[in-house]
């Protein structure tokens, strides 16, 4: 009698080895797709981060030059600059950013947050300084199945705004903050006080209400900014601002292989001290005012050791 495996018994073992093939290979798949998110997932969080980190770090500082300050204080002053000062270039472009179709296309500002000095006992110090920082969506050169784009930065501490400019032969170096971007918007809101309606005249019998305390206020949008002009003119209106109050930036990324997406947004707040025009000093032989005791205001120049 021959010893061997008869028909049935191989095509039951090799049905049995087909599935255990088709399992292998179905928990080798899944594998490579969770490592794929996984690396997507963490691809995307270290691209956003260091574009959230640069641009609040640059957009929170943004701020007027103090000469641009002194050229609109004079004019509310109504005095006429100096020969010397007119020969100097005006500063412009402090604060401008443009769109298209809601699309972020460039956003400049000067800010005295600039990129990280370091300094020790022998090499330089630590100065404050203003800058100017530029931000440009362009198309990817890539050769890329669907279209995205790059962001770009510029910084330099000469604040003429034309040596920026992309045909300019001295222009500003520029370096690539982020790729593979699929769309980016930023959002520019100021804030207003909400003018509330008019109240009908109370009767005589009707308890006086009591005095506001705060005013309500409510927030302009828009997703271009160039409030230049009309704030160099328009000296008298304390509400139009140079600067906005926040900024919304939103950023939609490609992953590596442009299967996916996933979409940012974080908003970014301008300190509004930094922006305000200083009021026009009052005469100098005018008093101090007094407390509402009745008492004059202490003086902040005595020394804490004279006390006995």
């Amino acid at each position: 009698m021959k010893q061997g495996f008869n028909l049935i018994e191989l095509l039951i073992a090799m049905a049995i080895g087909s599935m255990l093939a088709i399992i292998i290979t179905q928990s080798y798949s899944t594998m490579n797709q969770s490592v794929q998110i996984i690396d997507n997932i963490i691809d995307f969080d270290a691209r956003i981060g260091i574009v959230t980190a640069q641009i609040k770090q640059d957009i929170s500082g943004a701020c007027i030059p103090p000469r641009v300050q002194q050229e609109r204080m004079k004019k509310m002053e109504q005095k006429k600059p100096d020969q010397k000062e007119n020969s100097i270039k005006p500063l412009s472009h402090i604060f401008y950013a443009t769109e298209n179709n809601k699309q972020f296309q460039l956003l400049t500002c000067i800010t005295n947050n600039p990129l990280q000095l370091y300094w020790s006992s022998s090499i330089g110090s630590a100065k404050p300084r203003l800058v100017r920082v530029v931000y440009r969506l362009k198309p990817e050169p890539l050769n890329r199945v669907k279209p995205s784009f790059i962001l770009v930065r510029q910084e330099a501490t000469t604040l003429d705004f034309d040596l920026f400019a992309e045909g300019n032969e001295q222009k500003i170096r520029e370096y690539e903050l982020i790729n593979n971007i699929k769309e980016m918007s930023c959002e520019y809101l100021t804030a207003v006080q909400k003018e509330e309606p008019k109240q009908d005249i109370q009767k005589k019998d009707a308890a006086p209400t009591a005095p506001q305390t705060s005013q309500p206020i409510e927030y302009k949008s828009s997703f271009s900014w160039n409030q230049e002009e009309q704030w160099q003119k328009d000296t008298g209106n304390e509400q139009l601002l140079l600067i906005p109050n926040i900024i919304v930036v939103a950023i939609t990324l490609w992953d590596n292989q442009q299967k996916s997406t996933k979409s940012y947004q974080f908003p970014i707040t301008i300190i509004p001290d930094v922006q305000q025009l200083p009021a026009v000093q009052k005469n100098k032989n005018e008093k101090p005012a007094s407390t509402p005791g009745g008492t004059p205001p202490p003086n902040n120049n005595s020394s804490r050791g004279e006390n006995k």
